[in-house]
C-alpha cells in the first residue's frame, strides 16, 4: 500500500506543483471514499442482522431441512 523508498540517493526537490498535485488527488479520493462509506456501515449492520437471525431455531430447522432436500 505505501510506497517504499529503496534508494537512498538524492529526492527530487519538491516543489508547490508536487504538492498541489498530491492534495488534489488525496482530496477527490477521501471524497469518492466518503460517498460510499455508508455502503460500509449498512454491510455491517446488515452482517450483524444476520448473524443474530442465523441463531434462531426456526431458521436453524429450515436450514436442516433445506440440506437434506438437496
Amino acid at each position: 500500500m505505501w510506497k517504499k523508498e529503496d534508494s537512498v540517493g538524492t529526492q527530487p526537490t519538491p516543489t508547490m506543483a508536487t504538492y498541489s498535485e498530491a492534495m488534489d488527488r488525496f482530496t477527490k479520493s477521501a471524497r469518492a471514499f466518503m460517498e460510499h462509506v455508508h455502503h460500509l456501515t449498512q454491510a455491517r449492520v446488515a452482517y450483524q442482522e444476520a448473524m443474530v437471525a442465523s441463531t434462531s431455531p426456526l431458521l436453524q430447522s429450515a436450514d436442516s431441512a433445506l440440506k437434506s432436500a438437496i
